[in-house]
């Protein structure tokens, strides 16, 4: 373990805690002395935190009543390949008053009038197929919506999501993590609810920094170590395992920048 890492960690986590909280009390900037944490984009230490995240549930409630409940696997599938609040109303809006072919339409038009369709946060790829990415999403939701997508139980629900071909890891525990907070899914038992997660990329980045040797075989009792030490101010915080699995992902960006490594670079612009 390399402690100066994991002090690092939960000083991020502290950090990152505080700057929300200075923010949303309307406090001017800066918001923390951290020269990184100021110049750089980083999410919330509670994903629900996240204005993208309040954006897409906002517009998935907007939209209930036209798809009904059953469709809350899909619709937040499609909210988060877009990750984008203004593609997602376009696709629901299109979908509901045309169906697919109204959908490319006016995606097409979108993408030759130079508009913003996918949000930069996650790198959506087509899987190496020769598709329109748009195109990929309406195959990737149809497939979602032909599944029988479980209401109780986080890691039943993954497994079942990530069956579908473009849904990794990753993509499906974000969709997940918004079932379960829409209030959708619920958890198979306490010890699911509090310590439930699924890897990512990221995650795993952020583990190495700790830990080293992490992979997607060792990421769980590596993760619940880090809950084992974890000190009390952080666990007063209430973090969950889809919690800490973004937190990590998050330090690895934040030790990306510290270390003056290539990668990536999104600067904070609100």
């Amino acid at each position: 373990m390399n402690s100066t890492n994991l002090e690092l960690f939960w000083y991020w986590i502290r950090q990152r805690e505080l700057i929300r909280i200075r923010k949303e009390e309307g406090l001017p900037r800066p918001w923390t002395g951290d020269p990184i944490l100021q110049a750089y984009h980083f999410c919330n230490v509670h994903r629900e935190d996240d204005r993208g995240t309040k954006e897409i549930h906002a517009v998935i409630r907007g939209y209930g009543n036209n798809f009904g409940i059953t469709a809350l696997p899909w619709m937040y599938t499609a909210g988060r390949m877009f990750n984008y609040a203004p593609s997602l109303i376009c696709f629901l809006t299109e979908l509901w008053c045309g169906g697919e072919e109204l959908v490319r339409a006016s995606f097409r038009e979108m993408k030759a009038n130079g508009n913003k369709i996918f949000h930069t946060a996650y790198v959506v790829s087509t899987c190496g197929k020769s598709i329109d990415k748009v195109d990929y999403v309406i195959e990737v939701v149809n497939k979602v919506r032909r599944l029988k997508v479980p209401c109780v139980g986080f890691d039943e629900c993954h497994q079942v999501l990530m069956s579908v071909d473009g849904l990794g890891s990753f993509l499906a525990a974000q969709v997940v993590a918004d079932l379960r907070n829409c209030g959708w899914l619920e958890p198979l038992g306490e010890y699911e609810a509090k310590y439930w997660s699924a890897p990512g990329p990221g995650s795993i980045k952020g583990l190495n920094y700790i830990f080293g040797g992490a992979t997607y075989t060792t990421y769980y009792p590596l993760v619940d170590n880090l809950y084992y030490i974890m000190p009390p101010d952080i666990k007063a915080m209430n973090i969950h395992g889809q919690d800490l699995q973004n937190c990590l992902c998050e330090f690895s960006k934040y030790m990306r920048h510290l270390n003056g490594e290539n990668g990536r670079k999104r600067y904070y612009d609100r």
